[in-house]
């Protein structure tokens, strides 16, 4: 959105953002699943909503700082902010699969060693039937 020159430009941006934005909430929401028992579920679940009560009173000041200069740095700044946060997030799960890994741990996957055309050659289908059986699921699906 930040390098948008034209309003289709910042439509298309803004697409690719709520997907961007909504997986990223999704992902939270899995992995506060996956790593807290039931009792403090409802608890840590609710937690990454609290940014957005911290939002009503701190955005107003923030924006301020926005208006006088560049709008494309409001968004821009978000390209930064966002994996330097993540960063010990990412670098604790890495570790954590290292040790497990080291530990026997994971399963090992039949299909680890091949490439995607051998792996779907296994299954005695070829490319162009995969790919029709694919679109056809996901027609059905949807």
């Amino acid at each position: 959105m930040a390098a948008s020159k034209n309003i289709s430009t910042y439509a298309s941006a803004q697409i690719f953002y709520a997907a961007g934005s909504t997986g990223l909430r999704i992902l939270q929401q899995i992995f506060i699943a996956d790593t807290s028992d039931l009792l403090n579920r409802a608890l840590l679940s609710s937690l990454p909503d609290t940014p957005f009560l911290i939002k009503v009173w701190a955005g107003p000041q923030t924006a301020q700082h926005f208006t006088t200069g560049p709008w494309r740095w409001g968004y821009a700044m978000w390209t930064i902010i966002t994996p330097v946060l993540s960063l010990p997030l990412f670098i604790a799960l890495w570790l954590n699969q290292r040790k497990a890994a080291k530990a026997g741990l994971l399963p090992q996957y039949p299909w680890k060693s091949q490439g995607v055309a051998n792996f779907l050659k296994s299954f005695g289908r070829s490319w162009a039937l995969w790919e029709f059986c694919y679109c056809l699921r996901l027609s059905v699906c949807c």
